[in-house]
């Protein structure tokens, strides 16, 4: 970027802590930048390469660490937060689950020892809580920032309170904060009807999408075609609180808590009893392969591998007799891998998440397969592959729009370089 440019270039400053701290700023936004672009599922990635943008998660942690532990000033503090941040909500709830809370505790003690009463750093603390999977301290916790008169972001705890709630299977606390989060929503009133209309306002949900640079974000969409599905399955879901907390990855905060887990299990057996009989006496098996499949997610929690992998081997055998529900076969290929992943046997977890990327596509619930599969290929060591893949075909595109413009690769190279001068020479 210039900024980058002009830090490096510069010769002159007003002292050495303006240099620092300028030096700071640009790599937390460089930093930032990189490791945002590295988690983008590759449809929309290509895009991004198409117009000059590329990012490399490596690339960004250091530039990252380097602000936060090796310069001085507000943006070091801001880098820090961002640490926080990445592993008490990013990683958690768009990759493979809270792997990080001990490093982030650890960190965040620090932080909370110079400033106690810092509302955000409370919350990452409260958040913590919650990723541990001690539910009712961090309700606890939550209700007491409630207290708070001077709390501003009362959202973000009607939020998390609504997901305990439903964690612990407490409906009426969850539909009473469900309810207080879609009041006033505005980034994402779709998805914040869509929690509540689960149990009460299905109908309304389509009237209130919104859009965002044209499109429709991925939850907005995922809540308008579910209540769409509600209106025509004779206003039924199976299970679609159950859903919404595993594609939010909230399920797995609870992992290997029997008490709580059982009480989701006792409900899916119910389903699954109940459509049993469409596995002779119907062409679809929408209903009891969604139940299977969520036997299958909450087995594997409970570290029941054979008996996961064989829920989601049901799902892909069937995959033929889906009526409406076609992420199902991309998602148990996605949980096959996982599993793999979690019992170490690293090259069949590979094949398996490369295959839920590759051979699957089109279906409703593609860039979240897609987030969690890349999330799991970069612990396994293959994201270092995606990202030089990346720079190849930044590189090839450029070319491409510099032959269209006639201009030749070196001299664009050179002008590139005198602008840089002369930006420094103005400043």
């Amino acid at each position: 970027s210039h900024a980058n440019k002009v830090r490096k270039m510069r010769t002159h400053w007003e002292s050495e802590a303006s240099k620092q701290q300028y030096e700071a700023a640009v790599r937390l936004a460089n930093g930032f930048m990189n490791l945002t672009i590295s988690n983008i599922p590759p449809k929309i990635l290509q895009v991004i390469n198409f117009i000059g943008i590329s990012g490399s998660e490596s690339i960004g942690w250091y530039n990252i660490d380097t602000a936060a532990y090796k310069l001085p000033g507000m943006f070091s503090e801001l880098a820090r937060l961002v640490r926080v941040f990445y592993w008490s909500y990013i990683e958690p709830h768009l990759c493979l689950g809270p792997l990080n809370v001990d490093h982030c505790q650890k960190l965040l003690d620090i932080q909370l020892e110079k400033y106690p009463k810092n509302l955000m750093l409370n919350i990452y603390n409260t958040k913590l809580l919650q990723l541990n999977g001690r539910i009712g301290p961090a309700i606890d916790a939550y209700q007491n920032l409630l207290t708070d008169q001077h709390l501003t972001p009362k959202r973000v705890m009607y939020f998390e309170l609504m997901w305990c709630y439903a964690l612990v299977g407490d409906i009426d606390r969850a539909i009473e904060y469900a309810e207080l989060f879609r009041t006033g929503s505005m980034y994402s009133p779709a998805m914040a009807t869509f929690i509540e209309a689960v149990f009460r306002y299905v109908k309304i949900v389509p009237t209130v999408r919104i859009r965002h640079v044209g499109k429709t974000i991925t939850p907005e969409k995922l809540a308008v075609v579910r209540s769409e599905k509600y209106l025509k399955c004779n206003h039924m879901l199976i299970l679609p609180d159950v859903e919404v907390l595993y594609e939010l990855n909230l399920l797995r905060f609870i992992r290997g808590d029997k008490l709580l887990l059982s009480k989701f299990m006792d409900r899916i057996n119910k389903e699954l009893t109940k459509y049993k009989s469409d596995l002779t006496g119907s062409d679809y098996l929408d209903n009891y392969l969604m139940a299977k499949y969520l036997e299958g997610v909450v087995s594997k929690l409970l570290f029941d591998y054979t008996k996961a992998k064989q829920c989601m081997d049901v799902v892909i055998a069937n995959d033929g007799r889906i009526g409406r529900e076609f992420s199902l076969p991309a998602q148990a290929a996605l949980e096959m891998g996982l599993i793999e992943y979690e019992m170490k046997n690293h090259e069949k977890a590979i094949e398996l998440l490369n295959k839920c990327i590759n051979e699957y596509t089109g279906y409703l619930n593609e860039n979240y397969v897609h987030l969690r599969a890349f999330a799991a290929l970069r612990e396994l060591g293959v994201g270092v592959e995606k990202h030089s893949e990346d720079d190849n075909k930044l590189e090839e595109y450029k070319n491409q729009w510099l032959n269209g413009m006639n201009i030749k690769k070196k001299t664009y190279d050179q002008l590139m370089e005198t602008e840089e001068k002369e930006i420094i020479v103005n400043n």
